[in-house]
This record gives C-alpha cells, sequence and structure tokens, in this order.
C-alpha cells in the first residue's frame, strides 16, 4: 500500500485544503465525512469546508471493494475518510485513464478507453495493479455511458457516438462477464452519446437520463429512460437537468441529478418524475485546486 500523507502535512503535500465534510447528497455511495463530489463533464469537483474551494481532476469513483473514493488521473489516490493515500501503482497504463466503473462483484475497477483500436480497450485495477482485461467487445466510440448494475451484478456500458462516423450513433448495451464485453440482446434504446446514466439499486432498475441523438444536432435531449432488465421505456421527457450528472444516493435510495454550474442544483428521480430539491450554497467554479502533489 502506498505511503500515507499525514493530516498535518496535507495541506502542504496536496494544493487541497486539509478537512472534508459530506456537503449534500452528492458523494458516489459515500457515507458521512467524506468530501463532497460532484461530476461535470466527465470532471471531478470536489469542495472542502474550510476554504470552499473546488477542486478538479480527471476521475473519479468509489471503489466498493476497497471502501475508498479514488481520484485517478497521472496517478491514483484514495480518500479513506482521514487523508488521502497515494495507491499503487503510481501511474495506470492509459494517461490520462478512460472512462471508471466499480465492478463490486469482482472487487475491481474498471477503466473503459476509447483508443486507436476499433475496439475499447478495458483495463482492470484490483487495489495493487492494473491488468488488460479486454481489448474486444464495442465499437470504437466516445459518449458512452457506464455504471454498475446492482440488480445484475455487472458493470454495463450503454451507447455512444463512433469515433470516426460523427454520425452514427449506438444504442446498444452491454455487460461486463467475466473477463469481456458481451452484448445484451434486445436492450436497446434510440442512439446517443454523452448521456448520464446510473442504477437505481432500491428499484432494480438503470435510468438514463439525456444525451445528443441523430435528431437532437448539437442540442441535449430531455428524455429520461429506464431499463427494467429485459428492455428499455421511456420514463419522461421535458426535464432540463442542466447537463446533471447522475449518482444514487443509498441513504435516501433514489437516484440524484447534481448539477453544479452555473449554479448548483440538484433532483431526485422518483420512477417517473423529476423533483427539486434543496440545493448546497456552493461556488464549484469559485477557485480551482490541482489534486497534484506538490514537488
Amino acid at each position: 500500500m502506498g505511503r500515507t500523507v499525514p493530516a498535518t502535512a496535507r495541506e502542504r503535500r496536496l494544493a487541497i485544503p486539509r478537512l472534508f465534510t459530506l456537503i449534500a447528497v452528492l458523494a458516489l455511495g459515500l457515507a458521512s465525512g467524506a468530501p463532497a463530489i460532484a461530476q461535470c463533464h466527465q470532471s471531478i469537483w470536489i469542495r472542502d469546508a474550510v476554504s470552499h474551494h473546488w477542486a478538479s481532476s480527471t476521475q473519479g469513483i468509489y471503489a466498493d471493494a476497497q471502501q475508498r473514493t479514488l481520484l485517478v488521473h497521472n496517478d491514483i489516490w484514495g480518500w479513506g475518510g482521514v487523508s488521502w493515500e497515494p495507491l499503487p501503482p503510481a501511474q495506470p497504463p492509459d494517461s490520462p485513464p478512460g472512462l471508471l466503473v466499480s465492478d463490486r462483484a469482482a472487487g475491481t475497477v474498471l477503466s473503459v478507453l476509447a483508443g486507436s483500436s476499433p475496439t475499447l480497450r478495458t483495463w482492470g485495477w484490483d487495489g495493487q495493479s492494473w491488468s488488460m482485461r479486454s481489448g474486444a467487445g464495442p465499437a470504437y466510440r466516445t459518449g458512452l455511458a457506464l455504471t454498475y448494475d446492482a440488480a445484475r451484478g455487472r458493470p454495463v456500458l450503454v451507447g455512444g457516438q463512433h469515433s470516426l462516423n460523427q454520425n452514427q450513433f449506438f444504442g446498444d448495451m452491454w455487460e461486463w462477464v467475466g473477463d469481456a464485453w458481451t452484448l445484451v440482446p434486445g436492450a436497446e434504446l434510440p442512439g446517443r452519446t454523452g448521456h448520464r446514466l446510473a442504477c437505481d439499486e432500491a428499484r432494480g432498475r438503470l435510468v438514463l437520463y439525456a444525451g445528443r441523438t441523430a435528431t437532437s444536432g448539437f442540442s441535449q435531449t430531455t428524455e429520461t429512460w429506464e431499463f427494467d432488465g429485459a428492455a428499455w421505456s421511456l420514463a419522461s421527457d421535458g426535464d432540463d437537468l442542466s447537463n446533471a450528472t447522475l449518482v444514487y444516493h443509498s441513504g435516501l435510495q433514489r437516484v440524484l441529478a447534481v448539477a453544479t454550474d452555473p449554479a448548483p442544483r440538484m433532483w431526485e428521480w422518483t420512477g417517473s418524475a423529476w423533483s427539486a430539491l434543496p440545493s448546497p450554497p456552493i461556488k464549484p467554479r469559485e477557485r480551482v485546486h490541482r489534486l497534484r502533489p506538490r514537488p
């Protein structure tokens, strides 16, 4: 395990303040006392309670097996509730990393990267090292969405846009079984890119929001879709959630939509509609600190 950064030295070692608290229900399944986390355009913003500043990192995720929040860029840092700690290895195989998803059943974190090959590259991190898990499966694409389907016990990948043919939008769904991506037959919705995805664990359904389609042009749709384990269905349309990211909150047992720009806003998914929640008094773009250790 990597070297722990002492609490008294943390402010000197990292360009972020020492104390973190859970400001609102923004964390990826974290308990009270962890940093507040919000995701915007595939970037992670973390806010502390001392200076009220936010920090940006490329990727962040809650690793179930390690019970830590991970920040992954050119290195890996884990938050265990007391301090940030560098984790092995020092650098992921692909830098910057691909999109991350936790595989609870296997106790690993997957990094899915749209590389130069015809198919996506998938790496797995077991807490100690990265290893190539698959170079096959879904076609080369960007704007895909990943989440862990708790009802079915496996990571899933939905949609995206072909990296070479910008007019081709995918609506397919893939599941990670063993060490390979497998197409889920019959689980297809209208193709889209840039959508958000979360698992409503209390209801055993996947919830997908927005995305650009072949008919929406450069605009995001306002559609909300649900997957019940067999097929997708349109559950709601017309909700403008301001490019919010979706997260599941285990305490509330609801999927939340969290928007941080231009102002912090939150909604909860009731199963048929989005309902606004009180917003925390935060300013996510007030100041940016890098989450890289200082020399």
